[in-house]
């Protein structure tokens, strides 16, 4: 599942809430979650844990980030030499279904 956010820091309980009244258990990408860094790798989502992430340093809000559901394996892709604000924000992770790989 991917979602402009526009901003995640206040939408952790809403966000868990919809997933269990649809019943879904969606693997979460997120842009624009408007966070810092360090406020990112704060930020809990029940039932996930972060895969990867984005977030610029130089400019205001945007960023980029992939919540994983935590019973799945996942391994962090580095790409940030890769971004560039405002021109590229991206991440990436691998992630192992029984005998799957995939990148997101």
């Amino acid at each position: 599942m991917h979602q402009n956010i526009r901003g995640l820091r206040n939408k952790s309980e809403e966000l868990a809430l919809s997933f269990e009244m649809d019943n879904i258990n969606p693997h979460v990408c997120f842009s624009e979650h408007h966070m810092e860094e360090q406020e990112l790798l704060q930020f809990t989502l029940s039932g996930y844990k972060l895969g990867s992430s984005f977030s610029r340093t130089n400019l205001q809000r945007r960023g980029v980030c992939i919540f994983v559901c935590n019973y799945l394996n996942v391994n962090k892709i580095d790409i940030l030499q890769n971004c560039r604000e405002k021109n590229l924000e991206i991440c990436a992770v691998e992630l192992e279904t029984g005998a799957s790989k995939f990148i997101v």
